[in-house]
């Protein structure tokens, strides 16, 4: 009998208590449900607006930099091309420069040489011809 009253007056405070707590319940996720609509979503929603910008920022900086690195690049590689382009011309024709000197070289050697020849040794016949004429 003792714990059957004993069970009923625990029901009856429970059941007090819940009609207590009901309303302060509800009370307490209307309050949640209005900061989250009112305050921390739309701070949630800035900071993703905010993020995505610098995100978008720092994408476009990169983009400048890699855009940039390629034209510099790409002008190195231009400018190294025409350098050696412009060494290998001057290389050429020093290099012509010194064949057509020897070849100009040779060529006054033989004709010197040909000369000597022909005036040591055809002197010498045209010397035996006159002398036989005369």
């Amino acid at each position: 009998m003792i714990w059957a009253a004993n069970r009923r007056i625990d029901a009856g405070i429970s059941s007090k208590v819940e009609s207590a707590v009901g309303p302060i319940k509800v009370a307490i996720e209307q309050i949640m449900q209005d900061l989250f609509n009112n305050n921390i979503d739309p701070m949630l929603d800035r900071i993703n607006t905010i993020s995505q910008e610098r995100l978008s920022r720092i994408d476009n900086i990169v983009q400048t930099a890699i855009k940039t690195a390629r034209e510099a690049t790409d002008k190195t590689i231009d400018h190294v091309k025409t350098a050696i382009i412009i060494e290998s011309a001057k290389q050429t024709e020093e290099v012509s420069k010194a064949i057509v000197g020897a070849v100009t070289c040779v060529e006054l050697t033989t004709t010197n040489q040909v000369q000597a020849f022909i005036d040591n040794n055809l002197r010498i016949f045209g010397s035996l011809r006159d002398a036989a004429a005369g």
